[in-house]
């Protein structure tokens, strides 16, 4: 079910050990059963070039069993959509065969102009008959083989979930016509690395990706970056090209920026364990306490010990996942509009960049609530 990272990822140095968690849930989906499985959430950093990354590999089949993020919740997500697809109508060409890894549902094609044909490429694609779409059922690998050269290859948020990412994006480059274009959106590591727990990182996200790691992938794909724009703090999103003279980017200069990623990671660490002290004891004698966001954060919290039995629900805005469980916890989700006619709520609101949103939305359900 696991497989071990014996080697950097970004550019095959040893790994050294940081620290790990016994018996971490591999998954943050959500389920109708108790059937959990858990493994050692073991961190690493490279000794080269000084990237986080995650040494136990999930089998992919058995972590992405379930279609997760089909659908586009909230002002951030839909923003970023919407600003990512303006970039690919700028600069993609016209009437241009498109491949879309990692996107089981057309949430970037409703914003895209004048294409020929698109294809996503996902295990567990929704199919959109009356659309001109191809669905590949597949994840995408080195052994991915293609009818085509693709004028347009589209991925968001997919590049930090890849194991292999240097082999797959030389892949990419390979089906890529000539004059094509790659564009890409990764989250901004960097960013949320001073907000959330693990730098962003877990089961999924096995590996610190950030603006040096992606210069210095571009460069041994020999692929080059002609387009970078920033969205928010959120996002990064990049329109690559071929190119037969890449930027030479050194090890020594990864090992520059990425050397002080390390002592942040268990900085948060121990943030965390205070902040969970502090909240246990805010919400010690309240039974009406709820936390937002059923999704990662809120299982580290669980983890590390938050008190759940003084917390009624899991609350969040994908209508997808209420009713159900955490994946590895025993609370189960709902919508936030439970807490309308509430009193003496406590809302734990622990997202990162999301939290001004969210706090703002949960006020404006019921603005007598306490958000902690």
């Amino acid at each position: 079910m696991t497989t071990i990272r014996n080697k950097c990822c970004i550019c095959d140095n040893k790994l050294d050990n940081i620290i790990a968690f016994e018996k971490y849930p591999i998954s943050f989906s959500i389920t109708n059963n108790n059937k959990y499985t858990f493994e050692d959430l073991i961190f690493t950093e490279c000794i080269k070039c000084k990237t986080i990354q995650i040494k136990k590999l999930i089998d992919l089949k058995i972590l992405y069993d379930k279609p997760h993020n089909n659908n586009i919740i909230g002002k951030t997500w839909i923003e970023h959509f919407q600003d990512f697809s303006s970039m690919i109508n700028k600069f993609k060409k016209y009437n241009d065969n498109v491949l879309e890894i990692g996107s089981p549902t057309d949430k970037i094609e409703r914003y895209i102009n004048n294409y020929l044909h698109w294809i996503l490429m996902d295990p567990n694609c929704e199919k959109y008959p009356k659309k001109n779409i191809q669905n590949i059922n597949e994840f995408f690998s080195e052994k991915s083989t293609f009818n085509c050269k693709f004028d347009t290859i589209i991925h968001s948020h997919l590049l930090e979930h890849l194991y292999e990412p240097k082999t797959m994006l030389l892949k990419m480059s390979e089906i890529l016509a000539e004059d094509g274009s790659i564009f890409i959106s990764i989250p901004n590591l960097h960013s949320y690395s001073f907000e959330i727990l693990f730098l962003g990182m877990h089961f999924e996200h096995t590996y610190f990706i950030n603006e040096i790691n992606i210069l210095y992938l571009c460069s041994i794909c020999k692929l080059e970056i002609v387009n970078k724009q920033y969205y928010k703090k959120h996002s990064i999103f990049y329109q690559l090209k071929k190119t037969n003279q890449p930027t030479t980017i050194s090890i020594s200069l990864l090992n520059e920026f990425n050397l002080g990623y390390k002592l942040l990671l268990l900085d948060k660490i121990n943030e965390m364990k205070d902040m969970i002290n502090n909240i246990n004891i805010t919400i010690n004698n309240n039974k009406n306490t709820y936390i937002f966001g059923c999704h990662s954060n809120t299982q580290s919290m669980l983890y590390f010990g938050l008190n759940r039995k003084n917390i009624k629900y899991i609350l969040d805005n994908d209508s997808t996942k209420w009713d159900k469980q955490l994946y590895g916890y025993d609370l189960v989700c709902s919508s936030p509009e439970i807490i309308k006619d509430e009193l003496n709520v406590i809302v734990i609101c622990n997202i990162g960049s999301y939290n001004y949103e969210v706090k703002k939305q949960l006020l404006e359900i019921n603005n007598l609530i306490t958000v902690i």
